[in-house]
């Protein structure tokens, strides 16, 4: 079976009415626009960040920002570690054991939405992918959680495993407590400007719809089943039996 192929114009593919977050429980109207560049923007935004900060100066940052002092020896590792992850990202990803489908691709065969399935449970999810969300309004329902005070909550826990992790580091011989904790907050801390990419699910794993409609290609679907079943009626049959469990 062939994906669907949209003429979109101007980049826009899709606009989402009525997506219920799954983070805080607010609903949205969100419209998005393909943009293949944009990973390998984003990657070399990243390393361009990276590129301007030594040890001692990502040191003298953490302090004046978060009032913390991490040893010298364990940023740099952690700084080695990031770069490394970003030349694996531009050697491209990696070829894991993950089944995909396109569902919509745009006029140069690229795809826009994607069914994948996961390995391990052999469930089947729906996503949009290789785009931007350039633009979200219209909530219908507030957020139940508070931003602010979560996202330091975050950053609290963020600064206590780096301490914890840089302490278990250096008191290794043999160097394999991960840094994972400390490198998150270097990425947090250094300014580093940020493409709105989106890898959006449509239909989890679970089988969970949480939005009202989706308008593509001049049609618009009240469910995300429907679009399946009108571009894609082979793997209708992965979505619609997990969705049935999932309302059950």
């Amino acid at each position: 079976m062939n994906p669907f192929i949209t003429s979109a114009s101007g980049g826009h593919f899709a606009f989402i009415r009525g997506h219920v977050s799954s983070t805080d429980k607010s609903v949205k109207d969100r419209k998005f626009q393909g943009s293949h560049k944009s990973a390998a923007k984003q990657i070399d935004l990243d390393e361009q960040a990276l590129n301007q900060w030594t040890a001692l100066s990502v040191h003298a940052l953490l302090f004046e920002v978060h009032g913390i002092e991490l040893p010298i020896t364990v940023l740099s590792a952690a700084m080695q570690a990031l770069d490394a992850k970003i030349q694996a990202r531009k050697a491209g990803p990696s070829k894991g054991p993950q089944v995909t489908e396109p569902v919509v691709v745009d006029r140069n065969g690229r795809t826009l939405i994607r069914a994948v399935q996961d390995q391990k449970s052999g469930k089947w999810s729906l996503e949009i992918c290789n785009a931007v969300q350039v633009w979200t309004g219209n909530q219908t329902k507030a957020s139940e959680i508070d931003h602010e005070a979560e996202a330091q909550r975050k950053l609290d826990k963020n600064i206590d495993g780096a301490l914890t992790q840089s302490i278990k580091w250096l008191d290794q011989v043999v160097k394999t407590q991960s840094l994972s904790q400390v490198m998150a907050l270097i990425n947090k801390t250094i300014p580093c400007e940020k493409i709105a990419m989106r890898r959006f699910t449509l239909i989890s794993r679970k089988g969970e719809i949480n939005c009202d409609s989706i308008a593509i290609g001049g049609q618009v679907f009240t469910d995300m089943i429907s679009m399946v079943s009108t571009f894609r009626p082979d793997l209708t049959a992965h979505f619609s039996q997990q969705s049935d469990r999932a309302s059950g």
